[in-house]
């Protein structure tokens, strides 16, 4: 799903859940996706090596990337996928976080059986 654009290497979920898919005719925009686990694929993604872990040294730039997206998808699109499903950030919580040249991202995090992922495409 998302190897192709930020090489994020994982087994195919279980199931997918968009969220959050706004997509311009380029592919510009802002997406909020969450992939659910089972028991059996689980272990394979917390072993991907691919992850880091959230720490005191980056927890908050990560927050503030977060928090940005989450107001400029709020401010933009007059909807909060958030309240139901929060995109968090937890110290010791593994995650990913692939920049572009042309300013586009995608962060994951992984809780419990899932990863939850936001990305900005220019």
């Amino acid at each position: 799903m998302y190897v192709r654009i930020y090489n994020l290497k994982v087994p195919k979920p279980e199931d997918v859940t968009k969220e959050f898919y706004k997509l311009g005719p380029q592919g510009e925009g802002e997406t909020y996706t969450i992939l659910t686990y089972n028991q059996e694929n689980l272990e394979e993604v917390r072993k991907a090596d691919i992850w880091d872990k959230i720490t005191d040294n980056n927890y908050k730039q990560l927050k503030e990337r977060v928090n940005e997206f989450q107001t400029h998808v709020i401010n933009t699109w007059d909807k909060d996928p958030f309240k139901e499903y929060p995109f968090l950030i937890e110290e010791n919580n593994l995650y990913y976080l692939k920049l572009k040249e042309d300013n586009s991202w995608m962060l994951a995090t992984l809780k419990e059986d899932k990863i939850y992922v936001i990305e900005e495409s220019w």
